[in-house]
């Protein structure tokens, strides 16, 4: 979704307002308006939706401005608990920019009929399942002022009522620790496998070259089987897998947008060209906490302890906090976790 506006005056102060009925990315003139992650967070929807507000002033700019969202179906239309529309069947967004002038006076830009959407790349997203993205689909400036936008449509107006809206009241979900693959290899039964050396939730980003219609897919797992092999079992139904089609648009660059994965490695099924472990990197996202003490001590396997534990933690820390990833992501990872 989009909106332009403009600018007239010098600006003192510039804030979004953001909601969404699923998961949402907002745009500021092509930039992202935070680095937090899956927001607004899991809540009872028809009770109780989250609104983020985001410092956007030195974003903004004299003259036109624009405003893009990416919307997907999150814990609100996803798949949860084997249902899916769980929580109802059509995503959302409502949003405000709240502009002071130096002058003193105010100018609200709100979400109305004047804004406009169009289909994103993002073909499919269920924080079960994984996401399918086809870059070519994208659209260069579709988050940009002077972006024609004539073949796009005008946004239906779901509802103007407002009483469920609240601030957010925890800490954000954001990209918080990177990790290198520390191996590719073969598996008995023949899958290209890449380690990631920890267990994570999270997601893969990746870079590619190739033709257009070329595509990556890629599979997630925790652990591997006493043979050796890529284990997918725990998962239950969760498929974890991610697909994306190339633009052909010389070096390619992705990471999911509206789903996440309990994972430490990935089996590679289809790649343009052949893969080098140099593509790929795991980022751990959780809620945005901070450790209160540290402990270490001259036991290796009580310091393995304590790091499992942490982790675990981290694990469970996404947004709403959970007693083990498998009541919320189909997976065993909480008794792996804590093995030593």
């Amino acid at each position: 979704m989009r909106k332009e506006f403009a600018v007239s005056g010098k600006v003192k102060h510039a804030k979004l307002y953001a909601s969404a009925k699923g998961i949402f990315i907002a745009y500021v003139n092509g930039q992202k308006a935070s680095d937090d992650v899956l927001s607004p967070g899991w809540t009872e929807y028809n009770h109780r939706l989250l609104f983020e507000t985001y410092d956007i002033t030195p974003s903004i700019k004299s003259g036109a401005n624009a405003l893009g969202f990416m919307v997907g179906p999150g814990w609100y239309k996803g798949e949860l608990f084997d249902k899916k529309n769980f929580y109802g069947a059509q995503t959302a967004i409502i949003a405000q920019v709240y502009l002071e002038y130096e002058d003193g006076s105010i100018e609200v830009i709100p979400s109305d009929a004047t804004w406009k959407y169009d289909k994103a790349p993002v073909l499919y997203s269920e924080l079960y399942h994984g996401e399918i993205y086809d870059a070519r689909l994208e659209q260069e400036g579709w988050n940009c002022s002077g972006f024609n936008d004539d073949a796009w449509r005008a946004v239906n107006i779901e509802s103007s009522n407002t009483e469920i809206l609240k601030p957010h009241d925890g800490v954000p979900v954001k990209e918080q620790e990177t990790f290198k693959p520390i191996s590719m290899f073969k598996t008995p039964a023949g899958d290209t496998v890449i380690d990631f050396g920890q267990n994570i939730a999270g997601w893969v980003s990746f870079k590619v070259k190739g033709k257009a219609g070329n595509k990556v897919r890629f599979r997630h797992a925790e652990t591997l089987d006493a043979a050796g092999n890529f284990y997918t079992e725990n998962l239950r139904k969760a498929k974890q897998s991610i697909e994306y089609i190339l633009s052909g648009n010389g070096e390619e660059r992705y990471n999911p947008h509206f789903t996440f994965q309990g994972f430490r490695y990935i089996a590679i099924d289809e790649w343009s060209g052949d893969p080098s472990i140099d593509c790929f990197e795991a980022k751990a996202i959780y809620s945005d906490i901070r450790p209160s003490g540290e402990f270490t001590c001259s036991h290796a396997k009580l310091n393995q302890f304590v790091s499992n534990v942490r982790w675990s933690m981290k694990g469970n820390f996404v947004d709403v906090p959970t007693d083990c990833p498998s009541e919320t992501k189909g997976l065993d990872g909480l008794r792996m976790r804590m093995s030593l």
